[in-house]
């Protein structure tokens, strides 16, 4: 949960908005809005933690520190973001409307975002700790043919650490993007898969064809 507190609080951040854009109607962003307020946010998000692979998860385990910590991601059209907002605020018993909605939520854009999880000492190697590698994209890929993806439109990290671990501070970073609709809809039917792009490696998650038609109706 505080993660996705995290996460939401963050969204609300502007970072310029691709011009070619479509604002949403005052009637989308009034729905938007009552779907938060009813506690139908959910509906419009997807959420998945991207993990290390398979196979690299063998090898990376070793004393000391190593980049095989995980990231919890969320994807949802701007509408999504919207209904998170109103319904956080709602939680809080603050009034929320289109004139409290960012800007640039306004447009018909999808957002990506990736919280870095934090460090985990191993239970099985001794003073073995798994930390987040930075985050140096996020990507959109049809699966399983990986070779199709979606670039962001737009970028954005931001910093987090974790002070006195093992006796020093651990960095890494959060991460934010926006993504062309079209362009997702653009993609093979079928699961997707989203895609933290690190120097250590990918760490992905699969999104099911199911969740995929409940935000994005394809």
């Amino acid at each position: 949960m505080k993660s996705i507190t995290a996460a939401l609080l963050w969204s609300a951040l502007t970072i310029a908005m691709p011009v070619t854009a479509q604002t949403l109607s005052p009637e989308e962003i009034e729905q938007a809005i009552a779907a938060g307020q009813s506690g139908k946010h959910r509906q419009l998000l997807i959420t998945c933690q991207a993990v290390i692979g398979f196979r690299e998860m063998f090898k990376s385990e070793r004393t000391g520190f190593d980049f095989s910590g995980s990231y919890e991601v969320h994807l949802s059209p701007t509408s999504g973001r919207i209904a998170l907002l109103a319904a956080e605020a709602k939680r809080l018993y603050k009034p929320f409307s289109i004139a409290d909605v960012p800007a640039d939520l306004k447009v018909t854009d999808a957002v990506m975002t990736a919280e870095p999880s934090a460090p985990e000492l191993s239970s099985t190697t001794h003073g073995a700790i798994s930390v987040a590698a930075a985050i140096e994209l996020l990507v959109i890929k049809a699966w399983p043919n990986g070779k199709l993806a979606v670039k962001p439109t737009a970028f954005t990290t931001e910093p987090v650490e974790w002070p006195n671990v093992a006796g020093q501070t651990l960095r890494a970073n959060r991460a934010r993007a926006r993504f062309r609709p079209g362009e997702i809809a653009e993609l093979p039917p079928g699961d997707l898969e989203l895609a933290v792009v690190t120097p250590a490696g990918e760490r992905t998650c699969i999104v099911p064809s199911r969740d995929r038609r409940r935000v994005f109706g394809r």
